[in-house]
């Protein structure tokens, strides 16, 4: 869109470039992806002229590539690790409850994702109430991995609990007490501590 003082063409005076603009514009809606980039300074040579917007724009497309991979590893990596679930599930149902522990350990390892990772999928598993099982042991894999990790204890600790599951959550939230006081982590210790007092309100209920 660059400004010309004495233009040549219809399209170089400010009623064609108004046209020209709207033509960009149509073109580009069409696209879900991308970037319109508008620069009055240049004209057919942005390389030379505004070379930073070339730069800009190929990092851009690295940048994206770069987080499009990353995505579909993880989906990769979750399409194989559903495949660990089902089978580890199946083992349950049928009381192979240690080669359901072996399936889904080895897949989890496989995976290669980190504590954080399997948190938020064995939370995310939580809200499932036939999956229960399952669950537990997704959040067990956690605490037997990372095994200094208070939050690794109280969140298996939180699913038993959830699973009315009392005094194994009590041990959980006991042993993550331990390590968050070691490590001086206030969140996760003043957490299972609170998760406790709530296991001494149900108990009063029962």
């Amino acid at each position: 869109m660059q400004k010309r003082e004495n233009p040549e063409l219809f399209l170089h005076e400010p009623k064609g470039v108004e046209v020209w603009r709207n033509l960009h514009n149509d073109f580009f809606s069409q696209f879900t992806s991308g970037a319109h980039v508008i620069t009055a300074a240049s004209g057919h040579n942005i390389h030379r002229e505004e070379p930073e917007l070339v730069v800009n724009a190929i990092n851009q497309v690295v940048q994206a590539a770069a987080k499009e991979k990353v995505r579909q590893e993880h989906v990769a990596k979750m399409t194989a690790l559903d495949g660990n679930f089902v089978q580890a599930t199946a083992y349950l149902k049928k009381k192979k409850e240690q080669k359901a522990e072996t399936v889904l350990f080895n897949g989890l390892k496989a995976s290669g994702f980190d504590e954080p990772t399997i948190n938020t999928i064995a939370y995310q598993q939580l809200n499932n109430p036939t999956n229960m099982p399952l669950t537990l042991l997704i959040f067990k894999y956690n605490t037997v991995t990372y095994a200094s990790s208070a939050n690794a204890f109280d969140s298996y600790g939180e699913a038993l609990m959830k699973h009315g599951k009392l005094k194994q959550a009590e041990v959980q939230f006991e042993k993550a007490i331990e390590l968050a006081t070691a490590s001086n982590d206030t969140s996760t210790l003043q957490n299972s501590k609170g998760n406790l007092e709530k296991i001494k309100l149900l108990k009063k209920t029962k």
